[in-house]
């Protein structure tokens, strides 16, 4: 049996990227990601032609047709969490040889804004992240390179918190506008709603859930939520902002991401279909699996048209500045 190559990007002999099963020629920098194999499926019969589809071992399918006889797009299932985002962009970027590439979430989430309806679309203008700080729980270690000292860190100080919130990153916002506008004249009577969103480390502690016998000092997760005013939260958008925010740019493209003619290396929105509301007890029932594909659906067609629409997929790939 032929071994893998490569240290940091694992290829087979055959020159498929070892986690997402793929060689470049089967992969378009027009991506749509999706945690659930099905819901891939769905969009990808939905709206493409000539649809082929690529399973790997490691749990990544990757659907990739036509969408309008115009451009190829693909469609892939992550599963869930910030590692299989950080696994998917990663060895995408590597295919893409490290062009311009644009990747849309379209996935689910729980709501807490108290006013909205399972069932709407929570489309995301930031992100922030949540973790568990495990110092907190279990200590930690300092290391001093030059010397070689280890000291331990006293678990559970005062001084620490039990989880640790980042500061948020903005979504693409030319992407994002036009997916907006792509849902608003879907003329499905589709609800939306576009806010800050957060990212859980984990389903359960990170996201204010009870969950014994354990006892994850979380209590306050969700009022600390509330207080920053996140309207959404769910595990993997926060990753795909940031790694996409601190990807190369082009050669033309400044700090802030624009160039004289509009195109980006990197761009990143994401939407998702609400299915409980977690802050307010009126609304008693998720959404059910018909509306749920009603609102992906409708989702999914304003992301297509809002990829195929941007202006730097050329047949010239513009040349890239990776940062220092």
């Amino acid at each position: 049996m032929a071994s893998l190559e490569g240290k940091d990007i694992f290829l087979s002999p055959d020159g498929r990227v070892y986690h997402l099963g793929l060689k470049a020629s089967e992969l378009s920098p027009l991506i749509v990601t999706v945690g659930s194999e099905k819901r891939a499926a769905l969009l990808a019969n939905h709206f493409l032609t000539d649809v082929k589809s690529i399973r790997s071992d490691r749990q990544f399918t990757t659907f990739t047709g036509t969408y309008r006889g115009e451009k190829k797009i693909s469609v892939i299932s992550i599963g869930m969490g910030a590692p299989m985002m950080d696994f998917m962009l990663r060895e995408a970027s590597f295919l893409l040889g490290g062009g311009p590439m644009a990747v849309v979430r379209i996935g689910t989430c729980g709501i807490l804004e108290k006013t909205t309806p399972p069932g709407t679309l929570m489309l995301v203008d930031k992100s922030m992240y949540a973790y568990r700080n495990y110092c907190f729980f279990d200590g930690g270690v300092s290391v001093d390179v030059k010397t070689g000292a280890v000291s331990p860190l006293e678990c559970k100080s005062s001084k620490e918190q039990s989880y640790l919130l980042s500061q948020p990153i903005a979504a693409d916002p030319q992407l994002t506008e036009l997916i907006e506008e792509g849902i608003s004249k879907s003329g499905e009577n589709a609800k939306m709603k576009k806010g800050l969103n957060c990212s859980g480390e984990s389903f359960f502690s990170c996201q204010g859930r009870s969950c014994p016998p354990w006892n994850d000092e979380n209590r306050d997760l969700v009022d600390q939520f509330s207080i920053l005013g996140v309207h959404s939260l769910e595990m993997e958008t926060h990753q795909l902002f940031h790694l996409m925010h601190h990807r190369g740019r082009m050669h033309d493209e400044n700090e802030e991401g624009q160039n004289q003619g509009g195109r980006r290396m990197s761009r990143a929105a994401a939407v998702m279909v609400g299915i409980v509301n977690r802050s307010n007890p009126e609304f008693t029932a998720h959404v059910t699996d018909e509306d749920q594909e009603k609102a992906v659906l409708v989702a999914g067609k304003a992301v297509l048209d809002a990829l195929v629409s941007l202006p730097e997929f050329t047949d010239t790939p513009p040349k890239c500045v990776v940062p220092a």
